[in-house]
Order: C-alpha cells, then sequence, then structure tokens
C-alpha cells in the first residue's frame, strides 16, 4: 500500500478492543494502541502522515526506513526456533523424602531403589547437552528430591565446568527442590558454584502442609522445615540466587492472598500464581476432582492476586509474579523471555531437554512420566538424532499454532502446551479455543491489555518487573 509521498507495506494485523482504545499488533510482536478513527485509517490502507510515521515507529508496518529493524524484531522475537536447545534438564533420582498431592514426576519414595542415576549415564548426559549448539545453557536439577544424590549433581556440575572452559559456552545452574536435605558443606558447594536455590513452598504452613508431606514421617510439618533453609540462606548466609514457587490448587484459592504475604515475608520478590497442569498424580481423576479447577475459576484468583501486588507496589513493597512478567516480558521487552510454555511451536526439545535417571532423553520435563515419548538415550544417541525423531516433529507440528488461532489478537505471544492436550484429551488435535491452558491465557492477555489501555500507573509499575531475576 502506497501514499503520494510514502511507499509502506502493511502487513496481517489483529485488534480488539479495550475501553476507548483498539490494540493492534504483527506477527513479529510489535503492538500498539489505535483510537478508532485510526483503526478505521489503517482497515483503509491509506495512511496520513501522522498515523504513517506512528505505526512506522512501532513496527506494526514495514517501509523503506524500518523494514531492517522490523526484520530484525521478527528474527529476535522468534531466536528460540533457531538458538538450539538452552534448558537442560537432570533427574538424579525418582527418590523424594516429600510425598506431594499433585506430583507430576510420579516420585519413588526415598527408601526405593533403582531410580538413581549412575555415574556413567550421568557423565553421557553432560557430554550430550554440550552437543547443543546453544551459546548459553543451563543445567536444571530436579527430581524426585535431587539431593538425595547430591554426588551425582555434584559431578555432573564438575564435568559441565570443565566442557564450559573447553567449549567457550555460558552456563548456568539451577536446583529446584524442597530444601530440607541442604546442609552447610552441600550449601559451600552450590555457592561456589552460583547455583540458583529453587524450593519448592505452596504458601503459608495451612497450604503447604496441606499439600507437601514427608514420605516416611507424614505428621511432621514439612513448611517448618522448609522455610527454615530458605531464612538460613536469605537471612544468614546472604546468599542472593535463593527463589520459591507454588504449586495453586483449589485449596489454595481461599489463601491467595496470605501465599503473597508469606512470600513477601520472606523476601522472595517473585513467585508464580501457577495453575495446576494434568500430569503425575494430579492426573488421576479423584486427585484431579479434589485438586483441580475450572479457567475461569483460577482467573478470578490470579486477578486478585496481581491487583494485590499493584496495591503493594504502590507501597513500596517489592513483589512481583512470574507468567505476568513473562507476559511483560513479551510485549514490553526487546525478546522472548524463553519461557516454553508460552511460545509456537513450544519448547519441547528445541528449547528443553530432559535427561531421566535411567538415561533415557525426553522432550520435556512432563513427557518424562510418559514411557513413549522417549526420544533417545544418553549413552547411544546424538543431539542431532533426538531433534530428528518423530515424537519431536509431531511435538513442533502440534504446538505449533493452528488456523483456528490465527485470527486470535494474543496470536504472537500465545502457546500451546500439546503433551497437556493429549494427557487430558488423549490426541494432539484439540478445540484450542475452547481447552484449558488457552482459556487461561486468553483472560491473562485480556487483563493486562486492559490494565496497559487504562491505568497508567499500572504500566509505571509493571515496567520494572521485567528486569528482575526470577530465578
Amino acid at each position: 500500500m502506497a501514499n503520494q509521498q510514502k511507499r509502506y507495506i502493511i502487513p496481517f494485523f489483529r485488534h480488539k478492543k479495550f475501553g476507548n482504545k483498539y490494540l493492534v499488533n504483527a506477527d513479529n510482536g510489535a503492538w500498539t494502541f489505535l483510537t478508532k478513527d485510526e483503526l478505521v485509517e489503517l482497515n483503509s490502507g491509506i495512511l496520513s502522515d501522522a498515523l504513517y510515521k506512528k505505526l512506522e515507529e512501532k513496527l506494526i508496518i514495514i517501509t523503506e526506513l524500518n523494514k531492517e529493524e522490523w526484520d530484525k524484531k521478527h528474527f529476535d522475537f522468534h531466536w528460540y526456533r533457531s538458538n538450539g536447545t538452552s534448558l537442560h534438564i537432570f533427574i538424579p533420582t525418582l527418590r523424594c523424602n516429600f510425598t506431594c498431592k499433585y506430583c507430576y514426576a510420579f516420585r519413588q519414595t526415598e527408601d526405593a531403589s533403582g531410580y538413581d542415576m549412575t555415574p556413567e549415564i550421568a557423565d553421557k548426559a553432560v557430554d550430550f547437552a554440550f552437543q547443543s549448539p546453544a551459546p548459553f545453557i543451563v543445567f536444571e536439577f530436579s527430581g524426585g528430591e535431587p539431593l538425595l544424590r547430591f554426588d551425582i549433581l555434584k559431578r555432573i556440575i564438575e564435568r559441565a565446568e570443565k566442557l564450559k572452559k573447553k567449549t567457550g559456552k555460558m552456563l548456568d545452574f539451577a536446583l529446584v527442590t524442597n530444601g530440607t536435605l541442604l546442609d552447610k558443606e552441600k550449601f559451600e558447594f552450590l555457592k561456589k558454584h552460583r547455583v540458583g536455590i529453587c524450593f519448592s513452598l505452596d504458601g503459608p504452613k495451612e497450604v503447604h502442609d496441606f499439600n507437601r508431606k514427608f514420605t516416611l514421617s507424614p505428621q511432621k510439618s514439612t513448611y517448618e522445615e522448609v522455610v527454615k533453609k530458605i531464612k538460613w540462606l536469605k537471612q544468614e548466609e546472604k546468599y542472593p540466587f535463593v527463589f520459591a514457587i507454588p504449586v495453586i490448587t483449589r485449596h489454595s484459592f481461599k489463601h491467595w492472598k496470605e501465599i503473597v504475604d508469606e512470600y513477601v515475608k520472606l523476601g522472595i520478590w517473585v513467585y508464580r500464581f501457577k495453575y495446576i497442569s494434568f500430569f503425575g498424580f494430579a492426573s488421576n481423576y479423584k486427585v484431579w476432582k479434589e485438586l483441580g479447577y475450572q479457567p475461569e475459576e483460577f482467573i478470578e484468583h490470579w486477578k486478585k492476586t496481581i491487583n494485590y501486588l499493584i496495591e503493594l507496589n504502590k507501597k513500596g513493597i517489592k513483589e512481583a509474579e512470574n507468567i505476568t512478567i513473562n507476559i511483560l516480558r513479551k510485549l514490553i521487552g526487546k525478546r522472548d523471555p524463553g519461557y516454553a510454555e508460552m511460545q509456537t511451536p513450544c519448547g519441547a526439545t528445541i528449547g528443553q531437554i530432559v535427561y531421566n535417571y535411567d538415561g533415557y532423553i525426553y522432550p520435556c520435563d512432563e513427557a518424562r512420566t510418559l514411557p513413549h515419548f522417549k526420544i533417545g538415550h544418553v549413552l547411544k544417541d546424538k543431539y542431532w538424532d533426538v531433534l530428528k525423531h518423530p515424537i519431536t516433529k509431531t511435538m513442533i507440528a502440534s504446538s505449533s499454532l493452528v488456523e483456528s488461532c490465527y485470527n486470535c489478537p494474543y496470536y504472537p505471544w500465545c502457546g500451546v502446551c500439546p503433551l497437556e492436550n493429549y494427557k487430558m484429551h488423549g490426541t494432539f488435535i484439540v478445540n484450542i479455543p475452547n481447552s484449558y491452558r488457552c482459556k487461561i491465557h486468553k483472560s491473562m492477555f485480556d487483563f493486562i491489555f486492559d490494565k496497559l489501555a487504562n491505568e497508567p500507573k499500572f504500566y509505571e509499575i509493571v515496567k520494572s518487573w521485567i528486569n528482575v531475576n526470577q530465578g
């Protein structure tokens, strides 16, 4: 399209009304708000100088002056598609000293046998991870409870550090733990290697102890032990890399405010008000009936939580919510944050890989609960083998947003979890706009864009969230 003075291209765009403003976006992730008259003008294809300049600056239209920047934004926004696998999750053991009602990993009890990673598998898994072309990689330890096999965790870190020096890759470490087995000796090693320590903390005592119990001492409070370790690291050791994540169940709803207050009290500035997923123990329909909920129920309490966080921030109390941060980084930041659950295609294999305790490789953390989703083994396969595996191809194809999503105003920023669709419905082919996760994500975007359009103070507060270290 062109006017008499300038040449320009109007790519496909979407729009949605928020109050008296209209959200308009393009496939490169660029967006802006227009008035009704400006939207009519854009639809006409004949742009005034004022609207031309605005859309050129916002990278909604393509011009001679911005086409290189437009292409760069599109590439940067979808960097994860060609980066190589950056997140590598290691399962030193499937055993755990906790039993959690919703455990997505089907944990084994701490006295079980045959569920630990051997030194040989640990070494081969590290070597496999370094085959990824990604310049920056993260090694995450999950379980089970990884600290039950601290020797394996230590071996992996030490081997990875040697390969880091040899290859020149940037490398970070993260530990997901209940924290109760952490002691001074283990901590000194973790501190030396700057390992991020992420505790599982569901909120105040009533909520946490309801969901999470010791396997061998179910009457003992897990909350008291976890909080004691968090306070030790934050208050005595002053360790800067301490994080925590709750799982939000139906039981959590009536305590939504107390959960926020618990995190504020402990000085953990970011937490994730994360919806429960239909995996592991939670996929048992009796458990799901007790702990699960409809998307509308979750969103009701998520909105209350965000509004409360905004009020706390207005009073100078720092606290932010993780999923909101990831959405804001997509909208306000210059680069997609790499949140695998909100990408298209999703991060399965191309963004994350899981090395199970037995050496089998899975395309994502949830997939390891489904044995038929194996894509290789560290003792016999190579990185490029798993990229070409039929399951990898299926996951990529089934998580690439379909035609029914293309007109959605949030298409550039959303994503699909094909595995959750498979678990909930027995097939990858579902009505995505009517799915559990889509309803939640769509409502989140509705809420955030309404705030951005109509509450200037909201933007002033949340723009600082995108630079917060989330762990």
